[in-house]
Formats: C-alpha cells, structure tokens, sequence
C-alpha cells in the first residue's frame, strides 16, 4: 500500500480578528494586531491549532507576544515571517513615523499653527 502524501499546493493564510486576509502591515508605535493563521491543501482548509504557526520580524521594529505583533518604532520597515513546517509566508510591515506636524494637520483648519 503506498503512503499518503502531500504533493498538492499547501499555502498559508494570515488574517485579523475581523477575517481579512492581510497582505501587509501599516501600523504607527504603540498599535497592535492580533494575527490568526490558516493552512490550505488544494483549496480545502486543514484543521491546525494556532500554536502551529511561528512568527519573526526581521528588522527591529516591533514586538512579538503570542500571535500578536506590536510596534515599538517611530518609523521602519520590515518583513512579518509566518511558518507553519516548511511552509513560508512573508508579509511587508511598515512602521509609520508619526510627527507631531502629521497629528495637528489632522485636526483641521487653524490647527497647523502651534503654540508653545
């Protein structure tokens, strides 16, 4: 009898609480996402737990708690890396440099004068 085999696609998914697919990552310091992974055979959803999936970051721009990714820089990019066995999938991460010029632009008209 010969041994069952994946040879088919395997892909892994990456997606939010909300369920949407995410394809890169734009956050500014301090904010969060909680990741939720997925693994596909020819279409068809396996069953894996969570704890299935590893992350890394390559560049020092966040944090790493769980399935959580926080950043912890002004500004920065790197690349989000999920592995579930020999199955890879990178993601972009970008950290936005947040100005103090950007936060009052936001305000509206007469904010883009300060005083100090």
């Amino acid at each position: 009898m010969r041994s069952a085999s994946l040879s088919g696609c395997i892909g892994l998914v990456v997606f939010d609480d909300s369920g949407k697919d995410i394809k890169s990552i734009n956050l500014s310091q301090g904010e969060k996402i909680n990741l939720n992974f997925a693994a596909y055979y020819n279409g068809k959803k396996l069953k894996a737990n969570q704890d299935s999936f590893s992350m890394s970051l390559t560049e020092d721009i966040g944090v790493i708690d769980g399935n959580t990714l926080t950043i912890t820089s002004n500004g920065g990019e790197g690349i989000l890396t999920v592995t579930a066995g020999e199955r890879i999938k990178e993601i972009p991460v970008k950290a936005e440099n947040i100005s103090i010029f950007r936060h009052f632009k936001s305000l509206g008209k007469g904010a883009d004068k300060v005083c100090l």
